[in-house]
């Protein structure tokens, strides 16, 4: 709509024979403000995070008015929320950390002479709570020495905050995970338990429980020859004595010499050396390492042992024969020859 103004100025001049008047009549069109976006619209905004309202209309002059009938201008900051809502110069009403109590319906006025118009926008604070994306209750079973990742994804409004507890009580921060997956380094027998995922916002909480057993096998030796084998060696020839075992975890092997020497594998010295796999080497050998020799694969399953008698010879010579003797006869011919009995020694 379009305002008129009539406005009257007088001009008095005195003069030496009388006075002057002159009389002006000045018309001043006012035109009210016009809203230039819808009247009233709806706006979501996530909990915890920013909306800008704003305000198009053909007006200097604009106003908001809160839900709590508390009224801003442009340039403006709401002090009793440390300007986290404020009118911008453009007009635009801006809101930080939306909360639940932000809700509600915003009324922007564009004032002149003329009149004024007003934009109305609903404001809705959306927030849901935690939602876990995988089975509540969850089972695996891993070899001890493996690696376990446990998935734990959420969500929400605002976006949830995940964490871990471990069987023993310990709460892990989210710093200590990946996106939520909870990784064990080589699971022992200790790891064992119920992990519990926690995915928590303002709104509420979700949880699953994730199950981990390890899975433990006794050591079984790989050579099935029996529990006790009889091996004879050459006194100062190089003998091994194999010793491999199968199990979950790995079995550790250690040899027991006569005398109650513990060799753990590995071992390394001058005349013995257990390897890694398991086999005795002895470089050498001698009569005092006879007896019995046992070797021991042992895991968190449990132990078995495997004797082994152990004799060592003396190496049997070569023949050996003395340095030939050459006896010189001298004869006369025609001469009878008697030639002693002449013995050979070996």
């Amino acid at each position: 709509s379009i305002c008129f103004i009539h406005l009257l100025y007088s001009c008095t001049v005195q003069k030496e024979h009388g006075t002057e008047k002159m009389t002006v009549d000045l018309v001043v069109l006012s035109q009210s403000p016009r809203v230039l976006e819808p009247p009233h619209r709806d706006v979501t905004v996530d909990l915890g995070g920013t909306v800008e309202l704003e305000c198009k209309v053909d007006s200097h002059e604009v106003t908001w008015v809160l839900p709590s009938q508390v009224q801003m201008i442009a340039g403006q900051a709401n002090g009793h929320v440390q300007q986290r809502v404020r009118v911008n110069d453009n007009g635009t009403l801006w809101i930080s950390q939306a909360s639940l109590t932000d809700t509600g319906t915003y009324r922007c006025t564009g004032n002149r002479v003329a009149g004024s118009d007003a934009v109305s926008v609903r404001l809705h604070v959306s927030a849901r709570p935690p939602e876990i994306q995988q089975r509540k209750h969850e089972n695996m079973t891993l070899m001890e020495g493996s690696f376990a990742y446990i998935t734990c994804t959420a969500t929400g409004i605002p976006q949830p905050i995940i964490h871990w507890t471990t069987p023993d009580g310990l709460k892990l921060s989210s710093s200590q995970t990946i996106n939520g997956t909870l990784v064990v380094q080589k699971v022992q027998r200790y790891d064992g338990g119920n992990y519990t995922c926690i995915a928590r916002n303002s709104v509420g909480q979700d949880h699953k429980v994730a199950r981990l057993e390890i899975l433990i096998t006794p050591p079984v030796f790989s050579d099935q020859r029996g529990a006790a084998r009889s091996v004879t060696a050459v006194q100062g020839q190089r003998m091994l004595l194999d010793c491999t075992a199968k199990g979950t975890p790995t079995p550790h092997i250690t040899w027991i010499l006569p005398g109650n020497v513990n060799l753990p594998a590995p071992y390394y010295s001058t005349r013995r050396t257990v390897h890694q796999n398991g086999t005795l080497e002895i470089q050498f050998p001698q009569k005092t390492d006879s007896g019995q020799l046992t070797c021991v694969a042992h895991n968190d399953g449990g132990e078995v042992r495997m004797s082994v008698n152990l004799e060592v010879k003396e190496a049997v010579g070569r023949p050996q024969t003395r340095p030939s003797v050459t006896d010189n006869v001298s004869l006369r011919l025609g001469t009878t020859a008697i030639f002693k009995t002449l013995n050979c020694f070996i």
